[in-house]
């Protein structure tokens, strides 16, 4: 969680930004009374300008091309596509199961009992160890089963069913937001990124 002045502030790289000359700050300062904004290093401005020779960095021009970087390397369909792998991966445990995985299940099952009541109309005695048996394929049946109505519902479900338009669509709208400075996502999801870099 981060501070609300943090994120809300319209300086975007404060507290990520760093001088590429002597490591320190980069804080934000103001020219033509206060009508153009800049990044600057903190050395510059809070001890000398001569302890080090950065130069400054318009606030905006730097802004917008970082978040259009970012946005170009993170929010691709490739990405947003593994992320959504993983939700799958996440959902369903270490072996996701699938629709098809479930009817297969369900017809091996059956098919098992089938055979069961084959042998039961033959005439075969049913001592505790069928019943056991004939017990537990009934289980397994009504577990299936239970599984495949519950699948449409289930987050794995949602995830199998997005193609990749809305794969597209969805990396658009995330695109749209990171960009928009006006909200605090931008910067959220840039220290987010910044703290799991480092």
């Amino acid at each position: 969680m981060s501070h609300p002045r943090l994120v809300s502030s319209r300086r975007l790289l404060t507290t990520v930004l760093k001088c590429g000359v002597c490591g320190a700050n980069m804080i934000m300062s103001t020219g033509k009374q206060n009508q153009y904004r800049y990044y600057k290093c903190s050395t510059r401005i809070k001890k000398h300008l001569d302890l080090c020779t950065s130069k400054a960095a318009p606030m905006e021009k730097l802004d917008q091309a970082i978040l259009e970087a970012l946005a170009d390397k993170v929010f691709t369909s490739e990405r947003v596509s593994a992320m959504l792998a993983e939700m799958k991966r996440q959902a369903c445990g270490d072996k996701p199961v699938s629709i098809q995985d479930l009817l297969k299940q369900l017809e091996a099952v059956r098919f098992r009992l089938s055979n069961v009541y084959k042998s039961i109309e033959s005439g075969i005695e049913l001592d505790d160890i069928f019943r056991d048996n004939l017990g537990n394929l009934k289980k397994q049946e009504s577990d299936i089963a239970a599984r495949i109505s519950g699948f449409e519902h289930s987050p794995q479900a949602v995830v199998d069913s997005i193609d990749k338009e809305e794969v597209a669509s969805f990396c658009a709208v995330l695109r749209e937001k990171l960009l928009d400075t006006s909200q605090p996502f931008s910067k959220e999801y840039l220290q987010l990124l910044v703290m799991k870099l480092s």
